[in-house]
């Protein structure tokens, strides 16, 4: 039996150190002679950040890992040393178990030129896992199909078998469309949309982002202050597993005015909203997963590798995702639906959890095919 074990941990590093190879080169455009911090924290599995190093170091770059406390909700800001740390680093990696995405430190990094990669998940699976091996190829074409979709709706229509109906407005792709740029190429590349690269200009900084947990996924909505419906939730965030009784939000112009489901659930949001202000209920975006073969993992509290399913959505209250960083509470709470159906104007996008550029678009097609992969 301890050598089935030993032989097992064998083959899951082998397979983290791919995950590895397609999280720091084909996502993360590591280059040998640049400067490379690991940001992690006290509760994050310091495995990944030991294939990570060995990733970086292989090609040649200059490695720094800063080990920080873990913060107490997501989203909450490092300490100014580890600011000014990213800030002088060509890329960050930040394997932790709260995630600091939507914080004032990456936005402060990014302007800096620094390029940064989340890495939120439970554990060294999900790096070793299929969905983390999957070809950034075809993350690529896919998010370019998604995400020109979306920039020429006009609308938004999210349903749900547990009664989810609500509805936005995009007003303004350039603002309100966040999170492509940084899974249609390498980050720090310039990220275009559609054929015409004049309809869809250069969008700076924002392509120097990008999350990468056990897949990589994220196409996201700024839906301003023109959501209006109800959202019910499979799970929340900071807390593990499937909800019993789903969280139900009631969203008016752009805000939840109240919070339903369990007495737990509906408390830690009412202290949210009293620890952090009002703007703290702002909707802050409508984000789907992309990487058909990422595990709908939930039994860590972040639930950050089913948000980059294919088809799964996550959709955030406090922190707004536009470029200008319009509401800005200090806080982001991600939720998640697993299988919604997302409608841009009148075309489906998502059929109760299916992304359907998958099953329907024959480029992708040809590419799942090209390496040998059945969804």
């Amino acid at each position: 039996m301890e050598t089935i074990i030993r032989e097992e941990s064998v083959f899951r590093i082998m397979d983290a150190m791919q995950g590895a190879k397609v999280c720091c080169i084909d996502y993360g455009n590591v280059k040998k002679g640049e400067k490379v911090l690991i940001l992690t924290d006290t509760k994050a599995d310091q495995r990944k950040t030991e294939v990570v190093a060995c990733v970086c170091r292989e090609v040649g770059a200059e490695v720094i890992i800063i080990v920080m406390e873990v913060r107490e909700l997501p989203n909450q800001e490092p300490p100014r040393a580890v600011v000014e740390t990213m800030k002088a680093s060509d890329i960050v990696f930040a394997n932790l178990f709260y995630t600091v995405s939507h914080t004032n430190a990456r936005f402060e990094a990014m302007k800096a030129g620094t390029r940064y990669m989340g890495m939120y998940d439970s554990s060294i699976d999900a790096l070793a896992s299929e969905g983390a091996r999957f070809p950034a190829e075809i993350i690529f074409a896919v998010t370019k199909k998604v995400a020109e979709q979306w920039w020429n709706g006009k609308t938004i229509h999210i349903t749900c078998d547990k009664g989810t109906d609500i509805r936005a407005k995009i007003t303004d792709p350039a603002n309100n469309l966040a999170g492509w740029e940084g899974c249609c190429c390498p980050l720090g590349e310039k990220p275009y949309l559609g054929k015409d690269k004049e309809n869809f200009p250069e969008v700076g900084y924002r392509g120097l982002f990008g999350n990468f947990a056990g897949g990589f996924g994220v196409v996201g909505m700024w839906p301003n202050w023109t959501a209006e419906g109800v959202i019910y939730f499979d799970c929340a965030h900071t807390f593990p597993g499937r909800l019993k009784t789903p969280v139900k939000y009631t969203v008016e112009k752009g805000r939840v005015v109240k919070f339903e489901g369990d007495p737990e659930q509906v408390r830690f949001y009412e202290r949210i909203l009293e620890r952090f202000g009002p703007n703290a209920a702002h909707l802050a975006e409508f984000m789907i997963g992309l990487d058909p073969k990422a595990r709908i993992y939930l039994d860590d509290p972040t639930h950050m590798e089913a948000h980059r399913h294919a088809g799964c959505l996550h959709c955030a209250i406090g922190q707004s995702v536009d470029a200008k960083r319009s509401v800005s509470p200090g806080i982001h709470l991600d939720n998640l639906i697993i299988e919604p159906t997302i409608k841009i104007d009148n075309q489906i996008c998502v059929d109760r959890g299916k992304l359907m550029v998958y099953y329907e678009d024959p480029d992708i097609l040809a590419l799942l095919k090209k390496h040998n992969i059945k969804l």
